[in-house]
């Protein structure tokens, strides 16, 4: 790895640092003045004419578009890494010196993309004017109902009508678009809600003055008013040509890959110039202040922050310019931990040295005479750590939603409603929460509760957050190699935790025994859920009704159930033979054990079943060594001491309870209330289930 600055970068480094000293820093009270003035004549994101001025004086010197690579411009065009430098000095100044320069986000990333997968209709209306620096521009794929750190997780959708796409959703966090010169949003949203998760985006070009761009609001950060503004932005029915399509089609999170790789290094090295401004405003106020005798300067504290300020700045450049020389050498895909440590490791390295700055001048520290309580806040929304963990939605489940909650030293799961839920019965967190906090004492493979919260204000639902249980889960195909011997212990371990289960005393559900007659009610209960659920498209299924009500058995036990027993429910640990955690308790209740293990076989594809029940399979029961569904039966009533002479009963609820579950989700999909494509096919395997229930009738 080579480091030292060439000769080339250094002239630009010596040049910027002495612009940086004769203009932009005399500038800053300027600035600050005329934003003042501009707000009170009510144009709080209007530009202050000394941007403009600095923007002519830096043009004139050269030091313009200096981010722009070396491809794009043999002469003058910089590494990522060579640039790094120059990103550096502009953060001791962040709201003023990398516009003055015309390499201010989000433009910068915008202009690259622009510059690498845009067609010369686009570059001409677009680029041109970026880079001559008349206009700005705003990168929209933040939104407010997801987590949008995993860019798959985006909802706007971008439809296709004729030469045109229609675009619909809601983008928050849109830096820049509240600036008065912002004439053009790339928005990212869902072209191909079929494909597979990295090619169902997008990247559109949509102009601001498109009609049904709304920006609805500011977004402040701690209550700073910032110049060019964090809008959310609403899009209602947004018609633009398919000529405005970046890259192509499918492509957006590649895209936003390659944008968002460079860009977290021009951000991270502006974070470290914003803590070479701040140690230096801490020196030169405790050399100039005494408490108590002595010099603050000579106050072991304080030189214990600022020796350690120096240490953690070096450290963080190094890190951030093997990233950015790993960028240069291998590309923003290989260079992806680097990129991420940096996100993390940068931020929280300058925060901390901002931090000790404001405290070492007590009172002013926070208040507008320096530039300390703006750099603090300004840092804020790149802050991964501290209280705020990392989440990631887990993408399996066609019900709650369950997202991972990522702290320093501790993983928590959070789950909640499906948005815009009004049913609560139907996904009850209270009901799964105390299920859950009674079964552990008696049933350790309960994931241990932590909290419930049942105020609305804050996430627009009840929600509950319970520890992470590690290990394997295993889905439809398996992505890990595993034996024979593995295939034998998750069989063998699933139907023990079965059985196990069952035992448990189930008085310490009371409240959820209804007494006898569990058979006849979930008979009548999910024959009605279907008839309310009935569409066109599906079987009326009334032969399975009447067949499951003329045959049904009289109940053989009370016990506690889990209703949705499945392989991708249980976490193993194949090393250490056993299961280690069950999850997913919403259908939990007291009742009959054999209804339980039916509705488990409805799940269960053998390895001969006819293709199309196959089609349905979304767990590994087909291995070889897994045992049939009716190996399956047997070796629970060993283990159990159970005795059912026909089981055909239990196997035909059980496909058609999965039938009805199915079934409402079609029905709701269907009518628009959800949106998930992955729910696009469940119609068809509504019929595959009616039909297998059916020919099994006697």
């Amino acid at each position: 790895m080579e480091f030292s600055l060439s000769a080339k970068t250094s002239q630009y480094a010596a040049k910027l640092q002495a612009f940086m000293d004769s203009e932009v820093f005399p500038s800053e009270a300027i600035y600050e003045k005329q934003r003042k003035e501009l707000t009170a004549a009510g144009k709080p994101h209007g530009l202050p004419p000394v941007v403009e001025e600095l923007k002519k004086k830096a043009r004139a010197l050269g030091l313009w578009n200096l981010f722009l690579p070396h491809n794009h411009n043999p002469e003058h065009g910089l590494s990522v890494t060579e640039y790094a430098t120059l990103a550096e000095i502009t953060g001791w100044s962040p709201e003023l010196a990398p516009e003055a320069i015309n390499c201010a986000a989000p433009d910068t990333g915008n202009m690259e993309l622009l510059d690498m997968f845009g067609s010369e209709e686009q570059k001409k209306a677009w680029l041109e004017p970026l880079l001559d620096g008349t206009i700005r521009s705003a990168f929209a794929m933040t939104e407010p109902d997801v987590a949008s750190s995993d860019a798959r997780n985006i909802r706007t959708s971008i439809s296709s009508d004729g030469n045109d796409f229609i675009i619909n959703g809601t983008k928050w966090w849109t830096t820049g678009a509240m600036d008065e010169r912002c004439k053009i949003l790339i928005v990212m949203g869902k072209t191909n809600p079929e494909a597979d998760d990295h090619h169902q985006q997008s990247m559109v070009l949509v102009p601001m003055n498109t009609p049904g761009v709304k920006v609805e609001r500011n977004l402040t950060v701690f209550g700073y008013v910032d110049q060019h503004g964090h809008a959310q932005i609403s899009f209602t029915n947004v018609r633009v040509p398919k000529t405005n399509l970046l890259g192509a089609q499918g492509e957006g999170f590649a895209l936003a890959q390659a944008r968002l790789g460079p860009g977290r290094i021009h951000h991270c090295m502006r974070a470290i110039g914003m803590a070479e401004r701040a140690l230096s405003l801490m020196i030169k106020r405790t050399v100039a202040r005494e408490a108590f005798g002595k010099e603050l300067v000579k106050q072991g504290v304080i030189q214990e922050w600022i020796a350690q300020a120096r240490i953690d700045i070096e450290q963080a450049r190094l890190l951030v310019l093997k990233a950015a020389w790993m960028i240069d050498t291998v590309g923003a895909k290989g260079a992806r931990k680097e990129i991420a440590a940096i996100k993390v490791a940068v931020p929280a390295m300058a925060e901390r040295i901002i931090d000790h700055a404001i405290q070492s001048y007590g009172g002013a520290g926070v208040c507008q005479d320096t530039p300390l309580a703006s750099l603090y806040a300004g840092l804020q929304p790149f802050i991964t750590h501290k209280d705020a963990p990392q989440v990631m939605q887990f993408r399996s489940g066609a019900s709650n939603l369950t997202y991972l909650l990522q702290y320093p030293g501790q993983e928590l799961v959070l789950r909640r409603p499906p948005v815009g839920t009004k049913a609560v019965s139907a996904h009850d967190m209270k009901r799964e929460f105390l299920i859950q906090s009674r079964l552990k004492p008696s049933y350790d493979l309960v994931p241990k509760m932590f909290a419930l919260c049942e105020d609305h204000s804050i996430m627009g639902s009840d929600f509950y957050v319970m520890e992470r249980v590690v290990g394997d889960i295993f889905r439809r195909d398996i992505e890990k190699d595993i034996t024979a011997a593995d295939v034998a212990i998750m069989a063998d371990s699933l139907i023990n935790g079965l059985v196990q289960l069952h035992g448990v005393d189930a008085s310490i559900l009371s409240e959820l025994n209804k007494g006898s007659g569990y058979v006849a009610r979930q008979v009548e209960g999910w024959s009605k859920r279907y008839r309310n659920a009935l569409t066109d498209d599906v079987p009326n299924g009334e032969k399975v009704m009447a067949w499951l009500d003329a045959n049904k058995p009289e109940d053989v036990d009370s016990c506690v159930i889990h209703g949705d027993w499945r392989i991708d429910n249980v976490v193993f640990d194949l090393e250490k033979a056993r299961i280690v955690g069950v999850l997913d308790w919403e259908l939990a209740t007291v009742g009959d054990p054999l209804m339980d293990l039916g509705s488990s076989l409805a799940y269960w594809v053998d390895r001969d079943d006819e293709p199309a029940f196959a089609s349905l399979r979304r767990q590994p029961s087909h291995l070889e060594g897994m045992p049939t569904r009716n190996e399956f039966v047997q070796r629970y009533l060993e283990l159990s001491g159970r005795t059912c002479a026909d089981f055909t009963f239990y196997e035909l609820f059980g496909l058609f309870r999965l039938a009805v579950i199915i079934q409402q989700i079609w029905a709701r999909y269907k009518v628009g209330q959800t949106t998930n494509p992955a729910f696009s096919g469940f119609g068809d395997a509504v019929n595959t289930l009616i039909n297998r229930a059916e020919g099994k009738l006697r």
